[in-house]
């Protein structure tokens, strides 16, 4: 993936007031884009992925979103008109109440949504599922799925 991102423009990212600039956030193969203008993002976004090509890599479009915070009168206001498409597609653009599922974590324009009552949810069908002795999943229920939820 560094082969990949080495190429994107750093001036485009998002300026921190010490100076710093952040262009991108890269985990394995998931990769997050900061652009402070509409084509900022997708100069950077068609540089991403020409380079992901010449690797024979392609970016999913189903699994990709982008989220758009445009400053207006000094309020924050989610746009939610998709900007970036190609013949493969448009990528979903998120609106205020919309989140997206990044590293395990849902993340909106909001900012990170936990909900432990779903996580504790799919881990009781996951037990549920198991082929485990009744003793089995309370021993898992016990010293796993209670402390989990607990810490």
């Amino acid at each position: 993936m560094e082969l990949c991102t080495e190429k994107l423009d750093d001036d485009i990212g998002y300026k921190f007031k010490n100076g710093a600039n952040l262009t991108f956030m890269a985990y394995a193969d998931d990769i997050i884009l900061f652009s402070k203008t509409e084509s900022g993002l997708k100069q950077n976004f068609k540089i991403l992925e020409d380079q992901l090509a010449l690797c024979g890599l392609n970016i999913n479009y189903r699994k990709s979103a982008t989220l758009r915070i445009n400053s207006k009168r000094k309020k924050w206001v989610c746009n939610p008109k998709p900007i970036l498409k190609n013949d493969q597609g448009t990528i979903t653009a998120l609106t205020i109440n919309d989140t997206y599922k990044y590293l395990g974590v849902k993340i909106g324009a909001l900012g990170a949504i936990h909900t432990p009552k779903e996580d504790y949810i799919k881990a009781m069908e996951n037990i549920t599922k198991a082929p485990l002795k009744l003793q089995q999943r309370l021993k898992i229920l016990r010293e796993h799925l209670i402390p989990k939820l607990l810490h």
